[in-house]
């Protein structure tokens, strides 16, 4: 842990980081409200810490009405509020192929703790690791966000090269939390496209000489001999195929089990609870069902896609939790599950 480690970098000149912001909504094919992607302009780190330390009327308006809503009506309300997309600057449109540069910025998010918790792990956080730059409440009050210092990634060896380097930190950082006191840790921020929502905090802990985050865990990469490289694109993502299915084992029958024993993990009353844990458990056991042979990993994202879009509350969260779900599903090929050992 980085505690009381005496900063001998350079102070942080928050006017020349840029984050873009979007803002506004759009109605989709199936007539459901999502967030508008286009990119509106950018901010400097400067005006998004002032944004969020001392908002706008308007800003603070909707944030105070999200906190006086019920959890269930929350996010709901959220979509109305402008983001930032702090890891990553974009051209025109937020989509992977249109990344121009990583920002020297990881983001953190901590959810679903209690209001004096969240305002006591903030400043925890802030003091343990020198190299957060800011942390603030969320706008629910029931969490918090923290900006870490890390490097400024390259994008010389393409997008998915840079992805695996910032991946590294973050995992890295993870590793270095203290697990029995930071509680609430949301992963989806692994995702360097993330979107974030602005929140307020009057008392928004703040460090111009932050130490730059230089850990990084070791991520083993997918070897070459587990999947065909032949890429199968679903929209604005793309998947890479597994293995050859075997095809005496996808028989109707299998199928079938193989969807109920998935639904039954992505129960209604699990994901509102915790839901990128029930996302990543769901979807790392359809990996297992991928690594024996039972379906592709195309198939596998497409059943764990329906899930999250059949579900009210997964369905807001545009797109951060079928993001995890395929990292999921790639994660668990590695411990193939045969249905006959699990007494299905």
């Amino acid at each position: 842990m980085q505690k009381n480690k005496i900063s001998t970098e350079s102070k942080i000149d928050f006017n020349e980081i840029r984050m873009d912001y979007y803002f506004g909504n759009r109605i989709n094919l199936k007539g459901e409200t999502k967030p508008d992607l286009s990119v509106r302009g950018s901010y400097t780190l400067n005006k998004v810490l002032s944004k969020i330390y001392n908002p706008d009327i308007d800003l603070k308006n909707k944030i105070d009405e999200i906190q006086r809503a019920q959890k269930i009506d929350r996010n709901a309300l959220k979509i109305n509020l402008p983001k930032i997309s702090p890891i990553v600057r974009i051209n025109k449109w937020l989509k992977t192929e249109n990344v121009i540069s990583f920002t020297g910025i990881m983001a953190l998010d901590f959810d679903k703790i209690e209001p004096k918790q969240a305002e006591f792990l903030r400043d925890e956080l802030f003091k343990d690791f020198n190299s957060v730059i800011a942390a603030w409440l969320s706008s629910s009050g029931n969490g918090f966000r923290a900006f870490v210092r890390i490097p400024i990634i390259s994008l010389e060896n393409g997008f998915n090269a840079a992805k695996y380097e910032f991946n590294t930190y973050f995992w890295a950082f993870m590793d270095q939390l203290d697990k029995t006191k930071y509680t609430g840790f949301d992963e989806s921020l692994k995702s360097p496209l993330k979107m974030m929502f602005l929140s307020y905090d009057g008392n928004m802990r703040l460090r111009k000489t932050a130490t730059i985050f230089k850990d990084r865990a070791y991520l083993e990469p997918m070897k070459a001999d587990t999947i065909n490289l032949k890429r199968i694109s679903n929209g604005s993502h793309e998947y890479i195929l597994s293995k050859e299915v075997k095809n005496e084992l996808k028989t109707p029958l299998n199928i079938y089990r193989i969807n109920k024993i998935i639904e039954a993990l992505m129960d209604e009353s699990k994901v509102q609870n915790n839901g990128h844990f029930t996302v990543l458990k769901a979807s790392y056991q359809l990996g297992g069902f991928v690594g024996f042979g039972y379906l592709s990993e195309f198939e596998a994202v497409d059943i764990m896609h329906k899930l999250i879009d059949k579900s009210a509350y997964l369905s807001k969260d545009f797109g951060g939790y079928k993001n995890s779900s395929i990292d999921g599903i790639i994660a668990g090929e590695s411990s193939p599950i045969e249905l006959k050992a699990m007494n299905y």
